[in-house]
């Protein structure tokens, strides 16, 4: 598992580096707990932790998962402390 100060690199389809990013905190917590500062945090869009809820189970279901209210999740907040962007062109390396 993860942990806080570990420096993790991100990259793209083709296995090109994109980032490396640095954990700030760790939360293990039940599904049901995750707040709405994390959900939003994601950046992906929902509108409210309810639709980050039924995102996330529609996902983990159509990945062969169920996911109820007291299954443990991961909470990862980190920040980028590297980007390639600039740095690569599109496509090839």
């Amino acid at each position: 598992m993860e942990h806080v100060g570990e420096r993790l690199v991100l990259v793209d389809d083709a296995g090109a580096r994109v980032a490396e990013i640095e954990m700030t905190r760790v939360e293990l917590t039940p599904f049901a707990a995750v707040t709405w500062e994390f959900a939003q945090a994601e950046g992906e869009g929902f509108r409210s932790v309810e639709h980050w809820r039924e995102g996330h189970r529609r996902y983990w279901k159509s990945q062969g998962y169920e996911v109820d209210d007291s299954t443990t999740v991961v909470c990862l907040w980190f920040r980028v402390v590297d980007q390639e962007v600039g740095r690569r062109s599109s496509g090839a390396t």
